[in-house]
């Protein structure tokens, strides 16, 4: 059991620093292509993330918001 076990864990680890390495790969073609694009498109990159982030989160505050809705109507009727 300690052997397939050590086994199963030594793949998960080299799986995970291959993933590890082509997350950082990604990292460094981004900053070079960030680095490459003149500041007018960098913040209007850095504007399209910050909308893109408040309208997941929107996104999450509306489905809360209906779950809400649906469990009222189930509560009252209990």
């Amino acid at each position: 059991m300690d052997r397939v076990t050590r086994e199963a864990i030594d793949e998960r680890l080299r799986v995970l620093e291959g993933v590890g390495g082509a997350v950082w790969r990604c990292v460094e073609e981004l900053m070079r292509v960030r680095s490459a694009l003149p500041d007018e498109a960098t913040r209007a990159l850095d504007a399209a993330i910050a909308g893109a982030r408040e309208a997941a989160g929107a996104g999450v505050e509306a489905e809360e918001h209906t779950q809400r809705e649906e469990q009222e109507p189930a509560e009252l009727a209990a």
